[in-house]
């Protein structure tokens, strides 16, 4: 019990709050640990850090990451499955594995979830895929351990989470991302409605 007590006292606060975005004007949710956004804090140990987005804003629909990278990030975001490297923050010009990776240790248990070490994907090899050109196979297992040369960082300590509002922060980005897929299906059926009339109204003026 002692334990527990202790452990509750160091609980850090995750949240996702919605923003401008760092390089556009779009809103989209980020990362904050105990008040501070997430890239802002690691940019402490390398400035080239600050402005990288969350991978989560891509785990079901948000931008464009390859539909293997979404699967992978969606997997690794499970907290069934025991300790997972978590690719974290991605490079915002790219949204894929090739370029920038943060990368954190995911410790789950009953009642937390830890935030053990942080680091930067130093792989040589980025794109690994099986032979369907996914990460994961048929029954959603991982294949492959896409981050096999980690640089990991001491400067920052580790944090521990209740699950329960870590769980919320992730379904924010879910929520989100549901949204903007949406909004954007509806904007993509207004330009075909536009596209399609005015076609009709050219092939009218041939007559």
């Amino acid at each position: 019990m002692k334990n527990n007590e202790i452990l509750i006292k160091e609980l850090s606060k995750i949240e996702a709050k919605i923003m401008q975005g760092i390089y556009e004007e779009d809103e989209s949710p980020f990362i904050f640990i105990n008040g501070v956004r997430l890239d802002e804090m690691l940019s402490k140990i390398n400035g080239d850090f600050f402005g990288l987005y969350p991978s989560w804003q891509a785990r079901g629909y948000g931008f464009v990451l390859e539909e293997a990278e979404k699967k992978y990030v969606l997997y690794k975001s499970g907290l069934d499955k025991g300790v997972q490297i978590l690719p974290i923050l991605l490079c915002p010009d790219d949204w894929d594995f090739f370029c920038t990776v943060i990368l954190v240790e995911v410790i789950p248990s009953e009642d937390t979830v830890i935030w053990n070490r942080f680091g930067l994907d130093i792989s040589e090899d980025r794109c690994k895929y099986d032979e369907e050109g996914n990460y994961l196979d048929k029954n959603d297992n991982v294949m492959i351990e896409l981050f096999d040369k980690i640089q990991w960082y001491s400067e920052i300590k580790p944090f521990v989470f209740d699950r329960k509002e870590y769980e919320n922060c992730i379904k924010i980005f879910d929520n989100w991302s549901k949204i903007y897929h949406e909004e954007l299906a509806e904007i993509n059926k207004k330009l075909n409605k536009k596209r399609k009339n005015k076609t009709l109204l050219n092939c009218e003026g041939d007559y």
